[in-house]
Formats: C-alpha cells, sequence, structure tokens
C-alpha cells in the first residue's frame, strides 16, 4: 500500500473505537487505489461507501496487552498478536485479515495512532463470535496433535490433494489430512496459497449465501503475507485453524452446488454480474481475462453495479478483487480460476442484494 493512501484511511480508522468491518472496507479500497488498475473515481466511492458502515465496537475490558509495550516492528507486533488470535479463533478469517491490515499500515502510522490502532484492534479481536463448530482452540489442537503418527510427510501442499480434507466427514479427519504437511520443513506460504485454491473452488462450485468462501480466501492471503513476520510454530496453528474453517464452510455449502446457467453461451460478463448469474458469469469472465485491460473495465463497472444494489455484499466483492490482485502477483497474471472467482464474487454480491430486503443507505 502507497504511504498517501495508508495515510488517509488511518485517520477514518480512528473516528470510532474499534478495528471490523468499516476499517477493513476503508483498508481494502486504499490497496486498491495503490494498485492503479482500478479508475480512481471507483476507489474514491469504495471509499466513500465504506464510511457508511455503523462505526466500528470493540470492548478493551478483557482485551490482553492492554499494558505490554508498544511494538515498534511489524514483527514484534505479529509476535505480540498473532498469539491473542489462536486464543480468540472466533471468525480466524477475519481475525487474520485485521492484523494483516494493521501490520500494513503499522509502518505509516505516527506514536501515537499506533497506540490507538492496537487498542482498537484489540477490542474487536477479543469480543467477535461464531458458531462453536466453526473454529478450533488451542485445547482441540493440542489434543488431535497428541494423535498423529512420529513421521509425517513434509511435501509441498498440492489442492488435488488437500482436496480430500474437504471431503473428510469430520473436522478431525480433515486435520488429518492437513497435518501432512505441517512438519518441521513445512512451506507455510505453499500451503497458505493451496488453500486459497481450495476456498475458490468451493466459491465456484456452491452457492455461498453468506460469503464464508471469500473471507476464507481473504484469510488465506492474509497468512501469506504475515509468512514473513510471524514465527512458524505460530503460523502453523493459525494455518490450522483458518483450514479448519475452510473445512467447515465446504460442509455448509455442500448441498448449495451451482447448476448451469439457463443462458446463452455467449452472454456477457457484465450482463451476468447484473443478473446475480453466479454460474454464468465465472465463464464470462475467463474469456473476458483474454483481452487484460478489458477485463480490469469490466470488473470495476461490476464493482459500480455491486455498488448500485446498496446492500452490503458488495465488500465482500471487493475483497475478492483484492484477493486475487494479491494472488496475481507483481506482474497480475491471473489464472482462469482467478477471474473466474472474482465474476462468482460480483455475481453473488449482486444476487444477495436482490434477494435480501435489509438495504444500507443509498451508496452514491
Amino acid at each position: 500500500m502507497k504511504h498517501g493512501h495508508a495515510r488517509s484511511c488511518i485517520p477514518l480508522i480512528l473516528e470510532t473505537n474499534g478495528f471490523d468491518r468499516r476499517a477493513e472496507a476503508l483498508v481494502h479500497a486504499a490497496v486498491l487505489a495503490s494498485d492503479d488498475i482500478l479508475e480512481p473515481a471507483l476507489c474514491e466511492r469504495l471509499q466513500r461507501a465504506a464510511l457508511q458502515f455503523p462505526a466500528d465496537q470493540g470492548d478493551l475490558s478483557h482485551a490482553p496487552h492492554l499494558s505490554s509495550p508498544l511494538p515498534d516492528s511489524v514483527e514484534e507486533l505479529c509476535a505480540q498478536l498473532a498469539p491473542t488470535i489462536i486464543d480468540q479463533p472466533q471468525e480466524i478469517a477475519t481475525q487474520l485479515c485485521s492484523l494483516q491490515q494493521l501490520c500494513s499500515l503499522w509502518p505509516h502510522a505516527n506514536r501515537e495512532e499506533r497506540t490507538q490502532l492496537r487498542l482498537n484492534w484489540l477490542g474487536t479481536s477479543c469480543i467477535r463470535q461464531a458458531p462453536t463448530d466453526s473454529y478450533l482452540t488451542r485445547a482441540t489442537l493440542r489434543k488431535w496433535q497428541r494423535d498423529l503418527p512420529t513421521v509425517g510427510e513434509n511435501g509441498q501442499a498440492c489442492a488435488a490433494v488437500l482436496c480430500d480434507m474437504l471431503q473428510s466427514t469430520s473436522a478431525k479427519d480433515a486435520y488429518n489430512c492437513l497435518s501432512l504437511y505441517l512438519g518441521s520443513q513445512a512451506d507455510l506460504p505453499t500451503l497458505a496459497w493451496t488453500l486459497g485454491v481450495l476456498s475458490e473452488q468451493i466459491l465456484l462450485h456452491h452457492f455461498d449465501p453468506r460469503g464464508h468462501s471469500i473471507r476464507a480466501l481473504v484469510g488465506t492471503i492474509a497468512c501469506e503475507q504475515l509468512v514473513s513476520h510471524t514465527r512458524p510454530e505460530v503460523l502453523v496453528t493459525l494455518i490450522s485453524q483458518l483450514a479448519h474453517y475452510i473445512w467447515w464452510t465446504a460442509q455448509m455449502n455442500r448441498q448449495r452446488s451451482l447448476a448451469p446457467s439457463r443462458h446463452r453461451s455467449d452472454i456477457c460478463f457484465l450482463q451476468a454480474v447484473s443478473e446475480g448469474d453466479i454460474y454464468a458469469a465465472q465463464k464470462a469472465a475467463r474469456l473476458s481475462l483474454a483481452d487484460r485491460p478489458r477485463f480490469w473495465s469490466e470488473v470495476s463497472h461490476g464493482l459500480h453495479l455491486v455498488l448500485d444494489a446498496g446492500h452490503h455484499s458488495w465488500t465482500y466483492a471487493m475483497a475478492a478483487v483484492v484477493a486475487v490482485r494479491y494472488r496475481g502477483g507483481e506482474r497480475g497474471v491471473l489464472s482462469p480460476d482467478d477471474a473466474a472467482t472474482i465474476g462468482a464474487a460480483l455475481a453473488s454480491a449482486k444476487y444477495r442484494a436482490d434477494h435480501h430486503s435489509s438495504r444500507l443507505v443509498a451508496i452514491t
């Protein structure tokens, strides 16, 4: 993130006493503005839309580390805060995303701002709630680790093999599949990237009305970015907790397989997004990717369409764009599945907006 864009969103985040959905949307908008791939007017609109969210809330009455020294570096920040996520794994993907975003803002903030940013983050991270079967506690992981065989594999993670994890009938069986790649020589960046592939596959093949698969994808990107700042033994635990969330997301959406579109095969990308046709939007996005400038122009127009709907689901579409842009690397080379992920996220957001009554104030 460029310094100017980071500086623009720090005071906006500090207008509230939390670090939640509003802050996340502001940082994502700043990331896209720094990327220069989308038109500036759209990035400004995304920021304005983020500011229309209710103020982020936090509660410091039970937050840890309130008296701990203020970290000077991102590495010290992760060393202090990453273990708190292990102890507060509710909404693990969101927790990881918010920590990575805090790390991205840290070099751009002065000492006073850092103090308040950390307080905001702690106040929100300790009050997040989630269904009990959607997260793994430290105690459960320790128990399962004791049951593992002494010798395991340390090979490079492969999406085709890790798909077995999603097919597991129990959370413990899913963890056993993952554990083959958690040894002392584990390739954590590749493992996080591979879990991102699994998150994309859930989104591409199932209707996910709550956006859990996009949350999971964003969480895997956060893990990739935290690799250079976080101790391996801590990151292994966080990845294990995130992998469980991905498995849980697959189970939640198993009965919601996407059916082939009824539309003609030549439906255009923007028409598919406008109609909320998730299946057709994927196919159209893959075809559009052949012309890179055209693809990103259509993504920009798709985000405008979702914003016009006035429903909070636009944040999931924006998050998917941010995640896929990171997966494309510095050269921005996307795979067809990456393009389809953006198409599915945009169409899903439009569908959710068209079929839900709860709306925010008009977004201009």
